[in-house]
């Protein structure tokens, strides 16, 4: 967008490359459905799924209650917590992930152990949404976000840094088995809980500074009890 403002000022509009078509997108996932990576991939989420989950009642209100009203809570983190959270997704207890992926992981992992603690159900299931493009395919026009559900147990004598393990282990094992358009679940309770990690800076438009702010949409789907959105906006 920032490319086209600029050259719509310049009078260039004309000459702005086309984007990619979405039948390129469509060629590229039938394509990778013929491939070993999906058949594993589609034998891992079978697993997923078959594994079983105990579905979260919040303080007694269970999926009978839903509407499709909102409430969103905003809390600040600041930037002593901030940078502290950064310096641990980059020690040697990450080591085998980018600075993303370590965030998404604790974040997770606070989630997971809150609704643990709120409700006493070991088998936990959130759902988190991948951008589901690969390189050829990162230009293109329109959503085509894939949501996979992360599951950890929950045990006796269970730590934090021991639940950690579990989700990190399982949001590997999701980030690895998740070509275009696979993971889909018959079963959509097992994303009740959507966990959302979205780095919210972006480069500057026309030459100019921007910021991003998350802006609700008003209205929930019905299809989820709780929705947490982490915004790195930096």
């Amino acid at each position: 967008m920032s490319d086209l403002y600029r050259r719509a000022v310049e009078g260039t509009l004309a000459d702005a490359p086309l984007p990619p078509s979405y039948m390129d997108y469509v060629a590229v996932e039938r394509e990778s459905r013929r491939s070993p990576k999906w058949r594993a991939a589609e034998q891992h989420w079978r697993e997923v799924f078959d594994r079983g989950y105990e579905p979260v009642e919040f303080y007694g209100a269970g999926p009978a209650s839903r509407s499709h009203e909102e409430r969103w809570v905003s809390v600040g983190l600041g930037a002593e917590r901030t940078e502290a959270l950064r310096a641990w997704a980059t020690s040697k207890d990450f080591r085998s992930f980018n600075l993303d992926m370590s965030l998404l992981g604790i974040f997770s992992t606070i989630v997971f152990a809150y609704l643990h603690r709120v409700s006493g159900a070991r088998a936990l299931s959130i759902g988190l949404p991948f951008h589901n493009r690969d390189r050829t395919t990162r230009e293109t026009i329109g959503m085509v976000q894939q949501i996979y559900p992360l599951q950890v147990e929950v045990d006796d004598g269970e730590t934090f840094a021991s639940l950690m393990s579990k989700t990190m282990r399982d949001l590997w094992a999701a980030r690895s088995h998740a070509p275009q358009g696979s993971g889909n679940a018959g079963d959509q309770a097992v994303n009740d809980v959507l966990v959302n990690y979205f780095p919210a800076s972006f480069p500057p438009f026309g030459g100019l500074p921007t910021h991003a702010a998350f802006v609700p949409k008003g209205a929930a789907d019905g299809a989820r009890s709780l929705l947490v959105q982490i915004h790195d906006l930096d």
